[in-house]
């Protein structure tokens, strides 16, 4: 059986400060973004809710809205909230509530605040006819990234910029980062796992965890462990590289197979609480997360059945890599 290898540093996820009193709002039409991560689509007395992260263009804003329909005439209030940490913890938690008509399509949003921390938290709670269903969060980051430059190579290289861009808003150039000092991707043509804590050790900001490598089996509670860890480098404003064979990606346009290694960055995620074994899974089972390919510079989102079935569907792919912050 293949093993699921974590690489993860010592760094607390990021706790919500105490949340202000919510302010009166009002349902309003449903809208998209350029770029958003959703919880699933859940159903409770004929009310289906979902919440989402959603940024502008350039990922300059954030703002985060919970979005209902209806099949019956219901009484629904949804509470978004969400906090971009920073000096001032930009802070905006409205709370919409009413009678909603059957057939009605409806979101509460926040303000849009602006994305110039490393990591935007959301959260969200929704009632139908009094009852309280399962609080829903998000994690969002301000992603900084550049396509990789050398397309036979460099995905390692552009990933781990991409990493370091998106924690301190600079980072070494590709072909820096490619160099035998580094992650000696020219010298071997492709970027060896083992060489990745290194430097995304040496160039992270002092204030975050070291990256270290934990390894985990790929089925039963070992997967819950892992993503655990995933969401938690994602909270604590750490992004995450993943290990794939790029085929097996849900975007892929070559889903026959290859024989290639390949990063993908997670930055984002959406996630419901649960209260079932808050051991293994930390508290949140993440439905997608928000993840950045190198190889078109494209963002996307991916489920955990997705990311496991890319990291563990192909025989050229030995151990399936995770490098994250605990």
């Amino acid at each position: 059986m293949r093993a699921l290898v974590v690489l993860a540093g010592a760094v607390s996820a990021t706790a919500l400060l105490g949340a202000p009193a919510a302010e009166a709002a009002s349902w309003g039409g449903q809208s998209g973004a350029p770029y958003q991560t959703c919880t699933d689509a859940k159903t409770y007395n004929r009310v289906t809710y979902y919440t989402c992260i959603q940024h502008s263009a350039g990922y300059g804003k954030v703002r985060v809205v919970v979005k209902v329909s209806t099949s019956a005439r219901r009484s629904v209030k949804g509470s978004p909230y969400l906090r971009v940490p920073g000096r001032s913890h930009n802070v905006s938690a409205p709370s919409c509530s009413g009678t909603l008509a059957s057939g009605a399509k409806k979101q509460c949003s926040t303000a849009w605040l602006n994305a110039n921390r490393i990591l935007q938290d959301g959260n969200a709670a929704v009632w139908v006819a009094g009852h309280r269903v399962a609080d829903q969060v998000t994690r969002g980051m301000h992603l900084s990234a550049k396509k990789q430059e050398n397309s036979a190579k460099y995905c390692g290289p552009a990933t781990v910029q991409a990493a370091l861009w998106t924690m301190k808003g600079s980072a070494p150039s590709q072909d820096t980062l490619a160099n035998s000092s580094n992650l000696q991707t020219n010298r071997y043509g492709f970027t060896y796992p083992g060489r990745l804590d290194d430097a995304l050790n040496r160039y992270k900001p002092g204030s975050v965890g070291k990256y270290h490598v934990y390894d985990y089996g790929s089925s039963g509670q070992s997967v819950e462990l892992a993503f655990r860890q995933i969401h938690r480098s994602i909270s604590a404003g750490q992004p995450v590289v993943y290990l794939v064979d790029p085929s097996k990606l849900p975007w892929s346009s070559n889903p026959t197979g290859t024989n290639v290694r390949h990063y993908i960055l997670l930055y984002g995620f959406a996630a419901r609480k649960t209260t079932s074994d808050t051991n293994l899974n930390g508290g949140l089972l993440v439905d997608h997360f928000a993840a950045w390919d190198p190889a078109r510079g494209g963002v996307h989102n991916i489920t955990v059945n997705q990311l496991i079935h890319a990291s563990t569907a192909s025989q050229y792919i030995d151990d399936d890599l995770v490098f994250a912050a605990k």
